[in-house]
């Protein structure tokens, strides 16, 4: 007991020093502007106890967090500390940004989405690439290396019609025999679409070929 009224009169004499627009840490016992700490309308000075610094050292400390997570946290507060009142820290790249150069979102910070629109959209193209490996190794059993490996095979080209160019979605699509789940090769998205209207039918395209032979 009368270790934590020492405390507090220590605490409060390091008070004295403080302005109106700085508050004091009582952990780090900084005297430390008013950005340096979030917002906390209850606490003294409508903001929270501990500066952001501290209060983000102590959850690491709490929730054992990887050297690795714990520095791209420490980034974050730190980049959110620079932060105006149109301008806000990107929670990935850490960038100050106008607030325009993130998405609109309801219930987070400032309105807004932690990550810019540009980090957003290259986490939804990495997002996307996964998940269509994840697609297609659940649907045909062809890993990454594997589809590389026909399409290196295949000259980088569609197998039936030979064009470089993928066409739709801009990737070649693996082509399989429906019936027995084979993995026939890769194709153009218009080889693709016209064997699939033929239903793979080969007596069907003889006759289409022989059609246009003869007209």
């Amino acid at each position: 007991m009368a270790t934590s009224k020492k405390r507090q009169s220590h605490l409060k004499a390091l008070r004295v020093a403080e302005t109106e627009d700085t508050k004091l840490c009582p952990l780090c016992e900084n005297i430390l502007p008013l950005e340096a700490f979030t917002k906390e309308a209850r606490n003294r000075k409508g903001k929270s106890a501990r500066c952001r610094e501290c209060a983000q050292t102590a959850y690491i400390e709490k929730m054992s967090i990887s050297p690795e997570t714990a520095n791209r946290i420490k980034q974050q507060v730190k980049a959110r500390g620079k932060e105006a009142e149109d301008t806000k820290a990107c929670s990935v790249c850490f960038r100050l940004l106008p607030l325009d150069a993130f998405s609109k979102a309801k219930g987070k910070r400032k309105g807004r989405c932690p990550e810019c629109k540009r980090c957003r959209k290259e986490y939804k193209a990495q997002t996307r690439e996964h998940n269509r490996w994840v697609a297609l190794h659940r649907l045909y059993g062809v890993t990454k290396e594997q589809f590389e490996m026909m399409l290196k095979s295949q000259q980088g080209s569609c197998k039936i019609c030979g064009t470089d160019s993928p066409g739709q979605h801009g990737v070649f699509v693996v082509d399989h025999c429906h019936k027995t789940g084979k993995v026939r090769g890769l194709l153009c998205s218009r080889c693709n679409t016209s064997i699939g209207q033929m239903d793979h039918d080969p007596g069907k395209l003889q006759l289409a070929i022989k059609y246009l032979e003869e007209n």
